[in-house]
């Protein structure tokens, strides 16, 4: 069973205990497996809990095949589209065997030719917040495009896609996204449904460093 199957059942469990939080309300849908039995003594052994809120961003700890799990997820504080239906999107960062692991949940199935896209920001200002009308607008009308935002961030491409869940391809830029969200203030996304519809979601980096500064002492106690 893979790292990025076990998130998908960290996941589920999430929205349990999250969803009595204010604000947030996680959802997803599992990936079936070809015994059902032995999926759900998985879920019995992960049950995955809070550790600590920091500001927008939460953490909690889980079960990797009898080793400890650390990851932060964070909600949009704004969200945008033409789509109709979604579960709660959300952005992941995880550790595991001493990597760290970002990826994005969009509460939708991705279509799979297209990357989802990720851009980080710094203080908005007055130039900023136009092209950002101008890109929520145009999300609206189903047109999810961070072009606009080439030279106002740190653009990065979630290429590696699986049902509701996009990965960056390698380590290296995992560590440049975290980085990034240790420095600046927002992450933007925009993405693809399966069905052609399109979100863009603001997220705040409001509580990361702690939160991950927390993290990295859990892991190395």
């Amino acid at each position: 069973m893979t790292l990025k199957y076990k998130m998908k059942i960290l996941n589920h469990f999430i929205m349990i205990a999250i969803i009595m939080l204010p604000f947030l309300c996680v959802a997803t849908d599992s990936k079936p497996m070809a015994n059902n039995d032995k999926e759900a003594n998985y879920q019995k052994n992960v049950d995955p809990s809070i550790i600590g809120k920091f500001n927008n961003w939460y953490l909690y700890k889980g079960d990797n095949d009898g080793s400890d799990i650390y990851f932060l997820t964070s909600i949009p504080t704004k969200k945008y589209g033409n789509y109709t239906n979604r579960s709660s999107a959300k952005i992941w960062v995880t550790n595991n065997n001493d990597n760290d692991e970002v990826s994005v949940y969009a509460g939708y199935k991705y279509k799979k030719d297209k990357y989802v896209d990720m851009v980080i920001l710094g203080k908005i200002d007055g130039e900023t917040d136009k092209i950002l009308d101008q890109i929520y607008t145009e999300a609206e009308k189903g047109n999810c495009s961070l072009s606009e935002l080439k030279n106002n961030g740190n653009h990065y491409n979630f290429n590696i896609i699986e049902d509701e869940q996009a990965w960056l391809d390698n380590n290296q830029a995992d560590d440049l996204v975290i980085k990034d969200f240790r420095k600046n203030y927002y992450a933007i996304v925009a993405a693809y449904s399966q069905k052609g519809t399109c979100s863009v979601d603001l997220y705040s980096l409001l509580g990361f460093i702690k939160g991950y500064n927390t993290m990295k002492k859990y892991i190395n106690n």
